[in-house]
């Protein structure tokens, strides 16, 4: 943000806020920072929320926006948290091209950690496949009356 000179951060595909509120939190004990949420499909429990609170450095659209067409009134940094792997490739590709266009900066970020899980997961498969041969023939056949 310091190179950019914004203050602004606007972020796509917002659901229902994620963790970019509460990190508002931290950059504004350093800069002022303002972030607005949007979504293609708002919720508008948390932007109501959230458009009431006494805090007016986060605000959240209650009009759908589009991350490949954002509104040339939204500028700031474009943000997507744990959003742009819903994406197909050529929407990404659209949604960059209307950053850079826009002369907009872009960040994605995508908050997963599979280390362990991805693990169980492989040593799983053989414990399956191993159970499936001992337990199919002890399974009585199937007759349709």
């Amino acid at each position: 943000m310091d190179k950019t000179g914004k203050s602004k951060i606007v972020d796509l595909s917002s659901g229902a806020g994620g963790p970019l509120i509460d990190s508002v939190d931290i950059l504004k004990e350093e800069i002022n920072v303002n972030l607005t949420l949007t979504d293609l499909y708002p919720n508008k429990k948390v932007a109501a929320k959230l458009n009431s609170d006494s805090d007016d450095s986060v605000t959240y659209m209650e009009l759908p926006v589009n991350a490949v067409d954002v509104p040339e009134n939204l500028n700031g940094i474009r943000t997507m948290v744990c959003s742009l792997h819903n994406m197909r490739p050529e929407t990404v590709e659209e949604i960059l091209t209307n950053a850079q266009e826009a002369k907009e900066g872009f960040c994605a970020i995508e908050i997963s950690d599979n280390s362990s899980p991805k693990v169980l997961w492989w040593l799983s498969i053989p414990f399956s496949f191993i159970i499936s041969l001992i337990v199919t023939p002890m399974s009585k056949g199937l007759t349709l009356p």
